[in-house]
């Protein structure tokens, strides 16, 4: 199974359209990390941030439209050590995957008007089951002892 891996030991932002296309890519932060550009993932791939710190999400990531009829704004597995953070903003944040954040999860946008949400999350269950070997959870077997 062939998987990119990167660490980076000082803060990073992503400033540029990032296309994962169908690779796996794991992207390890040993910091905080701003995400200021969209993150996109095709069918068969997965984009997965580790972060010791915040993951930051900037205020012009988003759109006005239905997110519902557009396409994510980022996608991927995001696990932050302390704050997932979507950003002050009136844009709607389209995330499609998983966010969590060791000691919280902010959702800091405000929406325009009562037609879209101002964060849209849309769970994708198989990128979990296309993470790497090396972050998935070992199988727990447990046998049965008879009295």
């Amino acid at each position: 199974e062939s998987s990119i891996y990167f660490k980076a030991t000082a803060p990073l932002a992503i400033t540029s359209p990032l296309n994962v296309g169908t690779r796996k890519f794991v992207l390890i932060v040993d910091n905080s990390i701003t995400i200021a550009s969209t993150i996109s993932v095709s069918p068969g791939g997965l984009f997965t941030l580790l972060a010791r710190d915040d993951i930051t999400i900037a205020s012009s990531v988003g759109s006005a439209d239905d997110p519902r009829a557009r396409a994510p704004d980022i996608s991927g597995i995001f696990l932050a050590g302390r704050y997932f953070q979507t950003g002050i903003g009136t844009n709607t944040l389209h995330i499609r995957g998983s966010v969590t954040g060791m000691q919280g999860v902010h959702l800091q946008r405000q929406s325009q008007s009562n037609a879209y949400p101002a964060e849209f999350f849309e769970y994708d269950p198989e990128q979990v089951y296309r993470l790497p070997q090396l972050l998935r959870r070992k199988n727990i077997h447990t046998d049965e002892l008879i009295p």
